[in-house]
């Protein structure tokens, strides 16, 4: 069975299943609780206060204490969450199936599949509460993670969320100033003409919504006294390049 706990509580949030199996897992949900709040208490996260296995209210749960923590110690919880591939890898599916195929699971997380780069985190909810939810993402190797609390509704919460998250994209982004694929002179060397390409590509990273881009990248080359003797993929000088007030320097290539 714990082979289906995980997928059900991470895809699903499917806490009457969590309470049944957990408590059988770790033989009393007590125990599991005094370790969930002890590895809080080790990752710094002093706010979180475990009671339950699962997150339901003391009105559901015989009257154990309420469940608890700060945005600020759930964002470092997902900072440390995410360094494990193989929650990602359950948290990412927008379903998933238990009981050998038999029972198919469908996630609380609405914006997987719906906005670009989202593979996580959790859902939450109860009426107190509202509704919650750890999301993060990943686009070109950055990663966000967004900690949303009380909204009143779960399509509040993830419209909040689609919104937050495809801004930080547009104004987060890396900028290709150097293209090692495009020529970016020529010199002509015993009656023939050859190109002068960079070395490797040089990306800057932009906080400048991708629409209202419109610099570009000018060079300064110093081409190396010996090129008469090059041969085509030598390096043959260096250059400068130019781009939005900042320079970047590297290698020219003989094509």
């Amino acid at each position: 069975r714990g082979k289906d706990l995980a997928p059900a509580h991470l895809v699903e949030a499917a806490e009457a299943l969590v309470v049944g199996d957990g408590a059988q897992a770790v033989a009393r949900q007590s125990t599991f609780v005094d370790k969930m709040n002890q590895k809080a208490n080790e990752l710094g996260l002093t706010t979180l206060r475990y009671c339950t296995p699962h997150g339901l209210p003391p009105e559901d749960t015989q009257g154990k204490c309420r469940d608890q923590g700060s945005a600020a110690d759930l964002y470092k919880l997902a900072q440390t969450i995410i360094k494990y591939d193989e929650y990602l890898d359950i948290s990412r599916n927008s379903s998933d199936y238990i009981d050998n195929g038999n029972i198919k699971l469908t996630s609380t997380n609405h914006l997987l599949d719906n906005v670009e780069g989202v593979d996580g985190l959790k859902t939450g909810y109860y009426k107190a509460a509202g509704s919650n939810i750890i999301l993060t993402a990943k686009r070109n190797n950055k990663r966000i993670i967004l900690i949303i609390m009380g909204s009143e509704k779960a399509k509040n919460r993830d419209l909040i969320g689609k919104v937050l998250i495809n801004n930080f994209y547009e104004m987060h982004h890396e900028i290709k100033v150097v293209d090692s694929s495009i020529p970016i002179g020529s010199i002509k060397l015993k009656g023939s003409q050859y190109n002068l390409y960079p070395e490797k590509d040089i990306l800057m990273d932009n906080e400048v919504p991708k629409s209202l881009i419109k610099g570009n990248t000018t060079y300064i080359f110093n081409i190396s006294n010996n090129i008469n003797s090059a041969k085509v993929e030598d390096i043959v000088g260096t250059y400068t390049a130019k781009y939005d007030g900042k320079e970047f320097t590297g290698n020219l290539v003989l094509k």
